[in-house]
């Protein structure tokens, strides 16, 4: 009876064990790097078993960023949430945007923040507005649910679904956003902003700056995202909603799409988890097409050139496009793969250059004939790259790639180009450079070598602590005190304060001691001279 009991109880065990948690994945399309993280994050976890659901929040209706899902693993739900927004006006303005060399500070620059802010809170107040996906998230019971970073809708969504517990995907380096909502020490002195174009050595203007741009866009976000979020919470499902971002602030754990041997050295948290390279390690390249092979046939090497997903290469600037086209046939032994949408180029490219709407760029990367990449320094093709060992050159356009650009340089597998500095004359400078100068090659199979030699992969971390937060639901162990401190307590204020009275009062008091010291020599020094009588 007994043994048959715990046979009972084993089997009982292990059905659960092969059932695996069910899980759910929200995943706005505002941002390509992010979905594509997301679906990563979602295949890893299903392959070790669990059931995922991955929402596909679509607030702009990409038509060209569609992300491949393996649904035989993954139930994909597509949730509708269009904004009015039109999506060709929208991509016009914001590629306008990118390719200006309009700065950080700009008018450009806050309206194109403001245009993607507005996107996400739109899109949200339209999630809110569907009850039956509000209260068929409730019925799904999920044993655990992640968020995107730069949303915090999803996180108020989770909350209100009574998920037990939850994990933050932060796609690239750790952000300024989210390392602000949970506490991760960002000393200005030498943690660049994420958009700024600072190294980590920076000069006494860049910290200037950094010290007003970390002050600044947590407000800056809390505005433009968290507090109207928060507000359509309280109106569309009850008053006493609670903060998103002091729900945030409480976030278990955060999963970060990058490694510490290629970003820069900072503070951190037990609860941040580095997980980058998510995919690249296991993945061998599939067989490329026959119009791919016959074409890398006829050439001695093959260079990669795309500007991403969100920046529309049709916008390029027409100087870019001659500058481009005219370096490339300059290398006439080279293929070059260049991801471009538009149909104006096909007459004037060179032989050399093959145009394409999109290419395989994992499976291009391990080709043995690939050479360079040439890109906009968007965290996921840098990444590709280190895995492959491919060095690159750097064009940023836009948001966290001057920092990713600067990384490139800092490591050194690659150069970087500013907007305002690309020519013919430096683009073939740039490429010849790399391409004979064998320290480039070098630091880019060394970063190789070391992110591929790591003790743990990231699918093991990835798998392994979604198991363990499951398990045990609050990990408040991990919660850094700072996190309660106000900003004087957390800067010491009113320590540095009291130290500036004691330092000021101690200053009067020997003055006064001085004073009296040397005022008796102070007033026979200025005594009044006698008067000399004169006799007759």
């Amino acid at each position: 009876m007994f043994s048959i009991k715990y046979s009972l109880l084993v089997l009982a065990v292990l059905a659960g064990l092969i059932d695996g948690l069910k899980i759910a994945i929200f995943s706005p399309d505002v941002a390509g790097g992010q979905l594509i993280f997301n679906k990563k994050v979602a295949e890893t976890l299903a392959k070790s078993g669990h059931s995922i659901t991955f929402f596909r929040l679509r607030a702009l209706g990409y038509k060209h960023l569609e992300v491949h899902i393996d649904q035989r693993q993954v139930k994909v739900a597509d949730v509708i949430a269009y904004t009015d927004e039109d999506f060709n006006a929208f991509h016009r303005e914001q590629g306008a945007f990118i390719f200006s060399n309009a700065s950080l500070f700009s008018p450009q620059a806050f309206s194109a923040y403001h245009q993607y802010a507005n996107v996400s809170v739109t899109s949200c107040a339209e999630l809110l507005t569907s009850t039956s996906f509000i209260l068929n998230l409730r019925e799904e019971a999920f044993d655990i649910a992640f968020a995107s970073s730069f949303d915090y809708c999803s996180i108020g969504l989770i909350h209100e679904a009574k998920v037990p517990t939850w994990i933050w995907l932060n796609a690239g380096p750790l952000s300024d956003l989210v390392a602000e909502d949970i506490g991760v020490p960002s000393p200005p002195s030498y943690v660049p902003f994420g958009f700024s174009e600072s190294t980590d050595r920076l000069t006494f203007p860049q910290r200037v700056a950094n010290v007003l741009l970390k002050a600044f866009w947590p407000h800056f976000a809390r505005k433009v995202i968290a507090d109207p979020e928060t507000a359509l919470f309280r109106k569309h499902i009850r008053e006493d909603f609670p903060d998103l971002r002091e729900l945030a602030r409480q976030a278990p754990l955060v999963f970060v799409d990058s490694q510490p041997f290629y970003d820069f050295t900072r503070p951190t948290l037990e609860k941040v988890i580095s997980v980058g390279g998510l995919g690249l390690v296991n993945q061998p390249a599939k067989n490329l097409t026959e119009s791919y092979t016959t074409l890398i046939d006829k050439f001695d090497n093959i260079a990669l050139v795309s500007f991403g997903t969100v920046a529309d290469s049709t916008q390029l600037p027409t100087e870019w496009k001659e500058a481009l086209l005219n370096v490339f046939a300059k290398f006439p032994r080279i293929l070059f793969v260049v991801r471009y949408s538009g149909v104006d180029l096909e007459h004037l490219a060179p032989t050399n250059v093959f145009l394409v709407p999109f290419f395989p760029q994992h499976d291009l990367m391990q080709h043995r004939k690939t050479i360079l990449l040439l890109t906009n320094g968007g965290f996921a093709s840098i990444q590709e790259a280190i895995y492959n060992g491919i060095p690159v050159i750097v064009v940023p356009l836009f948001g966290d790639q001057r920092k990713n650009a600067h990384l490139v340089e800092k490591h050194g597998f690659g150069l970087a180009l500013s907007k305002s500095e690309v020519s013919e004359t430096t683009l073939y400078d740039s490429i010849k450079e790399v391409l004979s100068t064998k320290r480039y090659y070098n630091s880019a199979t060394r970063l190789q070598n070391l992110v591929l030699s790591q003790p743990f992969t990231a699918e093991e971390k990835v798998v392994k602590w979604t198991e363990f937060l499951a398990r045990h639901k609050n990990i408040s162990n991990l919660e850094p005190a700072g996190n309660q401190l106000n900003f004087i307590e957390y800067h010491n204020i009113d320590v540095f304060a009291l130290f500036g009275v004691v330092i000021l009062l101690s200053l009067y008091v020997l003055y006064g001691v001085l004073y009296l010291i040397a005022a008796p020599f102070l007033s026979s020094g200025h005594a009044a001279p006698r008067e000399h009588v004169k006799f007759e």
